[in-house]
């Protein structure tokens, strides 16, 4: 009977100890978890960021290329300007004037062209940007979830094992 009291207490003062480290590895996977959802909310972020930056670089890119598609138009006028001066043909009617008419409506399509391409890849942009900070989120609430598991599951081994323990 005294070698089975000797052993009994030893046997559950080892379970209680294999319970709490049960519980200090599920704590520690719950920590881990929180850790990796925080870096890929933190990677979504910085995509957000790159994003707005692509934005930016977008609406600078389509002024410039209005500003080139400007200095064309009125270097081509000037150009036939000269010309037209050179062969003696007046400025402001026949063949001179539906040039300069049709060289303004060209200007004004590829600056509508222009536009409307540098909008629609803005609008690639936003959406792009929209969904990372969904993702961000999604990140963040998923990593709570996972970890809340491995937290709950690692407070409660420890209490067992530290009750165990006790008796």
């Amino acid at each position: 009977m005294a070698i089975e009291n000797s052993i009994k207490p030893k046997g559950l003062s080892q379970a209680g100890m294999m319970q709490i480290g049960s519980g200090l590895a599920s704590l520690g996977q719950g920590f881990a978890s929180l850790a990796s959802a925080s870096a890929q909310a933190r990677q979504f972020k910085i995509q957000r960021t790159f994003d707005d930056l692509a934005i930016s670089n977008q609406k600078l890119k389509a002024q410039q290329q209005a500003i080139f598609l400007r200095e064309k138009f009125f270097k081509d006028i000037s150009s036939s300007r000269a010309s037209f001066a050179g062969r003696g043909v007046a400025l402001g009617s026949g063949i001179a004037a539906r040039f300069a008419t049709e060289a303004e409506r060209v200007l004004q399509e590829d600056l509508k062209a222009n536009e409307l391409n540098s909008r629609a890849i803005q609008g690639t942009l936003e959406i792009r940007k929209s969904q990372a900070k969904l993702s961000q989120e999604t990140a963040r609430n998923l990593g709570f979830m996972r970890a809340s598991k491995g937290l709950s599951k690692g407070a409660a081994s420890l209490l067992t094992g530290f009750k165990t323990i006790k008796t």
